[in-house]
């Protein structure tokens, strides 16, 4: 799961992704729309993907999921204008819907069948790391050969992407089923009303989603144009290259360690310990767009958000794990991701809307999100 993770997540072309798009003819708004168009088809995917895969089995599901990602690879080498990346994107969403929930929790029941659930999550951590391990090179190698930023050398960074993809899809095959535990674990309802009532009950679970996902829409609200965003500050490509690295080789190593970051510290602490962190480098971010547009007030507080957006992940994770049983895990997580996505759609259309009156209004509407996310989400 960890290389089947790691190549999935290779994306040689996400360094320059953005100015990809623009380059094959889509506005800034619209590759905002095609954020919109992931979200809907996430949202009606998630739940009946991961429900079948713990009926049916998470490898089945996990090869399905990787067989189409490289699909959406394939159609991104000849895609021009909106329409066909917004199937391209449809595609990539089906993936991710059918990917999400059903891999931790194979790699939690996998660590519980090994009797290693009290190492959850250093396993969850290690796993999550797995998503940057060729980051921390790739956009150095992005940049290189699409330094002059034509269509020949974008061809080139999506062929390594899709070769990539077509390993994980062979890696899929091997993977072992792990044994749901049925037999301790008692099924109240069945797997999706327990799954439901542990969302609707006094768990905590909502403000853990609400918590998660604002903070998450944020930074990806950032994310999602920060190469096209660097080069109007007359950022290199190459520099843009190996600010991505840092960032990458910084949650790589934070999530490979995620089991001793603040140690002794609550789970709950040291997760609201990153949103505030994450807050406060966003305030930086935002300021500095409307009242000084200095590259260094840009680019430093962009690695840190970034940084701490990221290594939240494993803890978010262990939390939701903890909170959940077994034979309906995946449908569980997959109910929180489902939750993760009806909220990011109408945040993700205003980001697309306040696009077109600059980027000081989208970047306004992150730190919003992430004040409101400490002032009233607090774990």
């Amino acid at each position: 799961m960890f290389w089947i993770q790691a190549l999935l997540e290779t994306k040689v072309l996400n360094a320059v992704v953005s100015i990809f798009l623009v380059f094959r003819g889509l506005t800034l708004a619209q590759i905002f729309y095609l954020a919109v168009i992931f979200s809907v088809v996430t949202f009606l995917s998630e739940l009946p993907s991961s429900y079948l895969a713990d009926k049916w089995g998470r490898k089945n599901m996990i090869v399905v999921a990787v067989g189409l990602n490289l699909i959406y690879g394939i159609i991104c080498i000849f895609g021009q204008g909106f329409w066909p990346f917004a199937v391209a994107f449809a595609i990539f969403a089906l993936s991710t819907g059918l990917f999400s929930g059903t891999d931790e929790a194979l790699v939690y029941d996998t660590s519980k069948n090994l009797g290693e659930e009290g190492n959850s999550l250093k396993k969850l951590g290690q796993y999550f790391s797995a998503q940057r391990i060729f980051k921390i090179v790739t956009p150095i190698m992005a940049v290189l050969i699409a330094k002059d930023l034509n269509n020949r050398q974008f061809i080139y960074l999506l062929s390594i992407d899709n070769l990539a993809l077509f390993g994980a899809f062979v890696l899929g095959f091997f993977l072992i089923e792990p044994k749901i535990h049925y037999q301790k674990e008692k099924v109240k309802s069945g797997i999706l009303k327990d799954a439901w009532n542990l969302m609707k009950g006094g768990s905590g679970m909502v403000q853990i989603v609400i918590s998660k996902t604002l903070i998450f829409t944020a930074s990806f609200l950032i994310w999602r144009i920060y190469s096209e965003y660097f080069r109007q500050l007359n950022v290199t490509v190459l520099l843009i290259g190996i600010i991505t690295s840092v960032y990458q080789l910084i949650t790589f190593m934070g999530n490979l360690w995620a089991h001793k970051l603040w140690l002794g510290v609550k789970l709950e602490r040291r997760i609201n310990w990153l949103n505030y962190s994450f807050t406060f480098f966003t305030g930086i971010f935002f300021i500095n767009e409307v009242l000084w547009k200095n590259f260094w007030l840009a680019v430093v507080p962009f690695i840190f958000l970034i940084v701490s957006e990221s290594l939240r992940g494993p803890l978010y994770s262990q939390k939701i794990n903890l909170m959940t049983q077994s034979y309906n895990r995946a449908t569980t997580i997959s109910l929180v991701n489902l939750w993760n996505s009806a909220l990011q759609v109408p945040l993700i259309i205003l980001g697309s809307v306040l696009i077109e009156h600059g980027y000081s209004f989208l970047f306004g509407l992150s730190l919003l999100m992430a004040l409101i996310s400490v002032s009233f989400f607090r774990l």
